[in-house]
């Protein structure tokens, strides 16, 4: 025993530098890496930047949000009213945002949530997982880039408030309610995109217009090269009164008189705009066609209801506060080798239309509930 409590002795300082606690407003310009772990809301607020370093690992607790504020006084939300610079790398340099719980389900944290009307963020390379929506673009228009967004509550990404965002080569997939979500005029530009296995893939309300592709392509317009198919209620589902264009992708199938059957529109509903999907594309994209993030390495001991699992290994704990001049404060003794390191010195929201739920079971706060059919094992990244 006494042999046991020498070698915990020696083994403690290392483990308590293994992960970082973080809450609050950030009041400077800042830089993460290693195990960052959410207690509450962080906030970044308008003229500071959070950059995130490839191979971080962003573990937001479930159990509640310590600062009770945001939009869900519940559950923890990353709030950016400045810029987020989040630059992850392929095959092992990805930047993981996950739920910190050893079972973890969909809605166990808010999201991400870009407010910055001026100055676009950026994610490359990231995997945003069970969350209530992965990334809601509320008027901000970030570059969105070979990221994967799956396992969220009721969307991958919610473009609102005019959001333009660019989204490229990403893959959404498995979101409870829609894969891309547009309302209040949102106009985001989508290439090279895998969207499958939600209950809509792309859904579009009001004066919302997403570009998924024109052929041929407008300047600073989408070219289109997406994957749509295999979505529970529709592929495309407008019911916005304004015309999409989605040309030049790749759906469930190549017989044209059977795309119609896979997208919500004006055929069903004169009300609702004109889907234009023709000219299809004849072959499979490269861009996102079978592109699937690999976890980053040592992943969080954590696994998806059911069905879902990520390889796990021993995290440990330090606290850390923020300074008034927005250092971080790490408690004397420890040796924080792998957590982060912090440097450097009025937006409108909208409810989301969960109204139009269609013939989804309604979870609480009545958003539409994921079909758990729609987890399939042999889809899930490698371990």
């Amino acid at each position: 025993m006494k042999g046991l409590t020498f070698l915990l002795g020696l083994w403690l300082p290392i483990l308590l530098a293994g992960q970082t606690f973080y809450s609050g407003e950030i009041d400077r310009n800042t830089r993460w890496f290693g195990r960052i772990v959410l207690e509450g809301d962080v906030i970044v607020p308008k003229g500071v930047t959070l950059s995130i370093e490839p191979g971080t690992r962003i573990l937001i607790q479930a159990a509640g949000d310590k600062t009770r504020s945001g939009k869900d006084p519940e559950k923890i939300e990353i709030i950016v009213n400045g810029t987020l610079l989040a630059n992850g790398l392929e095959k092992g340099g990805e930047i993981l945002f996950t739920s910190y719980t050893a079972k973890p389900k969909v809605g166990d944290w808010h999201g991400i949530v870009l407010k910055n009307r001026t100055q676009p963020s950026i994610l490359r390379n990231c995997i945003i997982e069970y969350a209530y929506n992965g990334i809601t673009c509320y008027g901000s228009s970030p570059q969105i880039i070979d990221c994967e967004v799956r396992y969220n509550h009721y969307a991958g990404i919610s473009c609102e408030i005019r959001s333009a965002a660019v989204i490229e080569n990403c893959v959404l997939v498995r979101n409870g309610f829609a894969g891309l979500n547009c309302e209040l005029a949102g106009v985001p530009v989508v290439s090279g995109t895998t969207i499958r296995n939600n209950k809509n893939g792309v859904i579009i309300f009001d004066r919302s217009q997403p570009d998924l592709g024109q052929s041929p392509p407008v300047e600073g317009g989408s070219g289109g090269g997406n994957r749509i198919f295999d979505n529970l209620a529709a592929d495309i589902n407008n019911r916005s009164s304004r015309p999409i264009f989605a040309q030049n992708n790749t759906w469930g199938s190549a017989d044209l008189r059977e795309i119609p059957g896979l997208i919500i529109d004006q055929e069903d509903d004169p009300a609702f705009g004109k889907v234009r999907f023709d000219p299809v594309f004849r072959a499979a994209p490269a861009l996102a066609a079978n592109r699937r993030p690999s976890p980053p390495a040592s992943p969080p001991t954590t696994a998806p209801v059911d069905t879902s699992r990520i390889a796990g290994d021993s995290l440990g704990t330090v606290n850390r506060s923020l300074g008034s001049n927005g250092t971080a404060v790490i408690p004397a003794g420890s040796s924080n080798t792998s957590a982060a390191l912090q440097t450097g010195n009025g937006d409108a929201e909208a409810d989301s239309a969960g109204s139009i739920a269609d013939s989804a079971a309604l979870a609480e706060n009545g958003a539409p509930a994921i079909d758990s059919t729609l987890i399939d094992p042999e889809d899930l990244p490698p371990i």
